[in-house]
């Protein structure tokens, strides 16, 4: 009995600090003056892009931890040099019209790339090629492969919401082990 109640003491002190890091960390975003501040948040916005995740689709009726988790992420992603944030392919061009939906691609795919960076101390920039279009070097395909494959798991799993014609196909090519073929083949 006492260890259930210090364990539920201790989840509820996780989310309510979690609540309180996320509106601190949009202060602190919206304080910055250079790009190079935006790197000394990187742990905390892979934070933000769990938390995100880990919760179901919120389109009306936001709560505050969601609303400053997903403005924090937002902000991070269009003013960090450090990582290419790919706002193109198929899960993009899938997820047309439903900006909410791209923000959780784009939750996924911060999530991949601060993970390869802290987890697996590797950091996944590709550089433009003169000999290779961008899109097809082998760091933006796995960036978004595995991109895709978090954000499937998520509408799978975790969303609550009914995706898309379009993105149900990519769910289906998830649970098939076709999502490269999904994702690359072109028509």
């Amino acid at each position: 009995m006492k260890k259930t109640l210090t364990l539920l003491i201790l989840l509820l002190t996780i989310n309510f600090t979690n609540a309180q890091t996320f509106d601190k960390l949009l202060i602190k975003l919206n304080s910055f003056k250079t790009f190079e501040e935006y790197d000394k948040v990187d742990k905390e916005i892979l934070n933000a892009c769990d938390y995100i995740l880990s919760k179901p689709l919120e389109r009306k009726n936001k709560t505050r931890e969601y609303y400053f988790a997903l403005k924090s992420m937002v902000k991070w992603m269009s003013h960090t040099e450090s990582y290419r944030i790919l706002i193109f392919g198929k899960v993009i061009e899938a997820s047309h019209n439903d900006p909410l939906m791209q923000n959780m691609f784009m939750a996924s795919m911060g999530k991949y790339l601060l993970e390869q960076r802290y987890i697996h101390n590797r950091h996944l920039y590709p550089e433009k090629r003169p000999d290779i279009k961008f899109q097809d070097l082998p760091g933006v395909k796995e960036t978004l492969l595995e991109s895709s494959k978090i954000f499937f798991s998520y509408l799978k799993t975790t969303s609550e919401i009914r995706p898309n014609r379009e993105l149900r196909k990519g769910i289906k090519a998830f649970e098939n082990s076709e999502l490269e073929k999904y994702m690359f083949e072109k028509k």
